[in-house]
């Protein structure tokens, strides 16, 4: 793939897991594909390497960055979150959806806003296995704030290609769209952006 600072590797590429699980916990960060669009991926108890995707992105260190699990079991202990609302959450997880929910006290105060955390659980079991091995990451989308964002790792900008050791090829995301956000924060659930549906 000429041009390509990067290493690139492919989704199924298992045996190369370790290499991305180690860039991950040294602070780097990696673009990796979703089921909705491909995202800038860290350790999101990683305060420093939260604050440079926000970096990279060109958006405030104080706005909100969700989290992408392999599943919402695993994510359990971030969240402070009533039966009534885990039994939503399991209704919509795995799902294109990014749900803002309390946040627990063990939640790193990197990925907090508002008392709450922004969670994802893609709908797609290539990346639910990836993010097993490798995640949790950050799941903000891979482009600068006010550009198109990615649906596909031949759609990354330069830019962000250049400042990234690390991506990972999983072909032409699911939804190509961005996530629909749901706040389930109060009880209720409340749609606060309109975006990828199940299907």
């Amino acid at each position: 793939m000429g041009g390509w600072p990067t290493i690139v590797i492919k989704l199924g590429a298992t045996a190369d897991f370790p290499m991305i699980k180690k860039e991950i916990l040294s602070g780097g960060i990696i673009v990796y594909p979703t089921d909705t669009l491909y995202g800038l991926g860290c350790d999101p108890a990683n305060g420093n390497a939260v604050a440079r995707v926000a970096e990279l992105k060109g958006r405030s260190r104080h706005q909100p960055v969700s989290v992408a699990f392999h599943s919402y079991q695993a994510a359990k202990a971030w969240l402070d979150v009533t039966p009534a609302v885990a039994k939503e959450v399991k209704k919509l997880l795995p799902g294109p959806v990014t749900l803002i929910l309390k946040a627990s006290g063990a939640a790193p105060p990197s990925i907090v806003f508002n008392g709450t955390i922004g969670l994802r659980v893609p709908d797609d079991e290539r990346v639910l296995g990836f993010l097993k091995e490798c995640g949790p990451l950050t799941a903000t989308s891979a482009n600068r704030h006010g550009e198109k964002a990615p649906a596909a790792l031949s759609e990354l900008s330069g830019n962000i290609r250049h400042a990234v050791n690390i991506c990972v090829d999983g072909g032409f995301a699911r939804y190509a769209k961005p996530s629909t956000v749901i706040d389930l924060s109060s009880g209720k659930p409340q749609t606060v952006r309109e975006g990828a549906k199940n299907g």
